[in-house]
């Protein structure tokens, strides 16, 4: 390989580009080991260049910087789940977030430096021994990018998970004000924010912001199921009994235009079964219990709700003879 000067920088940094490239299409271990060796020899170059003599080749060195972070984050074959990370497993991370930093450095707003380290940072959140420290690695992510809805969920499900409740609402409220002022929204995420946010509120007895969410949600998709499960259980809390089985019979409907899995078919009819047993209509409870347990035999919420009607039906027997 030829010595790296100012003057050939920019051919190195395009055989990189090149091989990296070919490397997303076929994953050759080869390529693999002398793309690396390429991106070592110039960014041992470039380390030492001042801002202003990078300023003419900073397009040029965000590709070696991105090529190498890659390399090394898809060396340890990320998609494998390991108990563990060893010490030389963190090291390479480490050293794959720093060279994303470096993108980030040169173009703070390079979308695909900012997705490497993000997607990194995430990758070591699955082995750090605290929610605080999970807490500590996603943060870094907000300090990068303050819009990442994504980022804002993943910490506010962890604070739900913690019952730091305030905490939780906070940042499902930053996740929900994030991906809406995204063009291109995914729809089924951000009902998912507004959903989960509802049965915050709904689980401390904040009905008129529970049913708002709910709302909000209804405005996107007045199909959804989840939205219609979701008045559903308000109602049910509320006691609102009518308007509940409304809801859940609303769900069902449209659950079952979608083919959906077992679990969430059997789950509406679970509901249903609840909130007749409520009203005390006992025969209509069991037949929607077993229906549930038609699609899902150890569904434990159909399980247990049969359990208490036979108690019932039981105790009512005793007493009448």
């Amino acid at each position: 390989m030829d010595d790296i000067t100012l003057d050939n920088v920019r051919n190195h940094a395009f055989i990189i580009k090149e091989l990296h490239t070919d490397i997303l299409n076929t994953s050759d271990k080869n390529k693999m080991t002398k793309c690396m060796e390429y991106c070592n020899r110039v960014m041992a170059f470039t380390d030492k260049l001042d801002n202003a003599t990078l300023m003419p080749i900073k397009k040029d060195i965000i590709h070696v910087y991105i090529a190498a972070s890659d390399l090394l984050f898809n060396s340890l074959e990320s998609g494998v789940k390991r108990e563990v990370l060893n010490k030389t497993e963190r090291n390479t991370l480490q050293l794959s977030i720093n060279y994303a930093e470096k993108v980030l450095s040169i173009e703070p707003d390079n979308q695909k430096g900012y997705l490497l380290y993000k997607n990194i940072t995430l990758y070591l959140t699955d082995y750090v021994d605290t929610a605080q420290n999970q807490l500590d690695l996603l943060n870094t992510i907000c300090n990068i990018n303050p819009f990442d809805h994504d980022i804002y969920y993943k910490i506010a499900y962890i604070y739900n998970i913690k019952q730091r409740i305030d905490d939780a609402i906070k940042h499902y409220k930053l996740a929900i004000a994030s991906i809406s002022m995204q063009k291109n929204t995914e729809e089924k995420i951000h009902i998912k924010y507004l959903l989960e946010l509802s049965s915050i509120y709904r689980e401390r007895d904040d009905y008129l912001r529970a049913e708002y969410y709910l709302s909000k949600a209804l405005a996107i998709n007045h199909l959804n199921p989840d939205i219609q499960i979701g008045y559903g259980l308000l109602y049910n809390k509320l006691n609102m009994m009518d308007k509940a089985i409304f809801h859940f019979k609303y769900a069902l409907k449209e659950q079952l235009k979608t083919h959906a899995a077992l679990y969430y078919v059997a789950k509406i009819h679970a509901y249903l079964g609840n909130a007749y047993a409520k009203t005390n209509d006992i025969n209509m409870a069991l037949k929607e219990y077993n229906k549930a347990l038609l699609y899902l035999p150890d569904l434990e919420d159909a399980l247990d709700g049969k359990a208490k009607l036979s108690k019932i039906l039981y105790n009512s027997l005793t007493n009448i003879l």
